[in-house]
């Protein structure tokens, strides 16, 4: 498997995590709190999903590192005519 694609997997298993993470426990919550767990759940769930995306990514861009680097290869490359 190559890096980028350990990355990516790594960054969707941590997002995966927090959207159901949270719904779980945001359903705990209604269910203690006289709530409906499973609309409370729905409704964390798809409110998740940005923020789960954006803190497995952690504001540190680690995952498009390769992608980035293949890309500058690429031109680079092609500009010195290899």
């Amino acid at each position: 498997m190559t890096e980028f694609a350990r990355d990516l997997a790594l960054s969707f298993a941590a997002a995966l995590g927090m959207v159901v993470g949270g719904a779980l426990a945001g359903g705990f919550v209604a269910l203690f709190t006289g709530g409906l767990p499973l609309e409370t759940m729905d409704t964390l769930s798809r409110r998740l999903k940005l923020w789960a995306t954006v803190a497995s990514v952690g504001g540190r861009w680690w995952p498009f590192k390769p992608w980035s680097r293949g890309l500058w290869r690429a031109s680079c490359g092609s500009w010195s005519g290899n």
